[in-house]
């Protein structure tokens, strides 16, 4: 009977030992599993500020504040938004390629007026054309680095010449100030670029007339042509824009609204009117390529 009892309480001690054990190793795994979810949590929401994600719901709910913050940071904050341009240009540029590889699939081609009075040699030259324009390279490569080209080429160009003409008018803004306010007041164009997408996808078809360009015929004069390009880039996201560099420039200058509004006008203004001369060049181009068989 006693040696029972001595063997009952031997394992009785030693069971007592070991649940006290794992016990305690339970304890320490959720403490350590505690710890690290705070650590990840910190991470992340220091990750979280760093990339000024804030400042993208800022810009909607609190424009002014976060314009603010942005003309009074002393480092150059203007990556994210440039990245989001990018990627929302390239994925236009990819959409838009869908539709236009599936056209050419089908036997779709554009022919240009008078092709029926080209010679059998002048049609097959431009048939060939068309078909080495088709390749994945003139459908997605050239116009994805073209759109990249616009937004980190046309960051800089307004940037340049808005800091040029704010200094002009009195303003003391830094260039820091200035890349980082064009940068970030230039998001409205994510949303454009997302508009476009959903729309194209949705209709499989390309945009034919942007901005407010479809309120006149590009056809009906020659000075149409560039008016019809200037008016394509007018819409309400390039508004916003504006909008946007205002109060940003109002807050980093210290210029009057007057001041801000008219320098933001005019750079504005000059940017578009390059962007249609050049719409209008290229036509110009084309239509010495169209008349070209006539001439021989």
């Amino acid at each position: 009977m006693c040696g029972h009892f001595h063997t009952y309480l031997v394992t009785f001690l030693q069971n007592g030992t070991m649940l006290g054990s794992n016990s305690s190793l339970h304890t320490e795994f959720i403490q350590s599993k505690s710890h690290n979810k705070m650590k990840i949590k910190q991470v992340l929401l220091r990750l979280y500020h760093r990339l000024r994600l804030p400042w993208l719901g800022g810009l909607l709910i609190h424009p002014r504040r976060t314009l603010s913050e942005i003309a009074g940071s002393i480092e150059g904050v203007w990556l994210i938004p440039l990245i989001l341009l990018s990627i929302s240009a390239i994925g236009l540029v990819f959409s838009q390629g869908q539709i236009r590889q599936k056209a050419i699939l089908a036997g779709e081609i554009n022919y240009p007026p008078g092709f029926e009075y080209y010679t059998p040699e002048q049609q097959a030259q431009f048939l060939k054309a068309a078909q080495a324009t088709s390749s994945p390279t003139f459908i997605y490569v050239i116009p994805g680095a073209g759109a990249l080209t616009g937004v980190w080429l046309g960051w800089m160009v307004v940037s340049g010449i808005l800091h040029l003409i704010m200094t002009l008018l009195g303003g003391r803004g830094t260039t820091t100030a200035t890349l980082n306010l064009v940068a970030w007041s230039s998001l409205p164009f994510v949303l454009r670029d997302l508009v476009r997408i959903f729309y194209v996808r949705s209709t499989q078809s390309q945009i034919q007339a942007s901005g407010i360009s479809g309120l006149i015929n590009p056809s009906e004069s020659t000075w149409t042509i560039f008016l019809a390009a200037f008016l394509s880039a007018i819409d309400i996201y390039l508004i916003w824009q504006v909008g946007l560099l205002t109060i940003g420039f109002n807050q980093a200058t210290r210029l009057s609204a007057r001041k801000v509004i008219l320098g933001v006008v005019l750079t504005i203004l000059q940017v578009i009117s390059f962007q249609a001369l050049l719409g209008f060049l290229s036509a110009q181009i084309s239509s010495l390529t169209v008349i070209r068989p006539f001439m021989f």
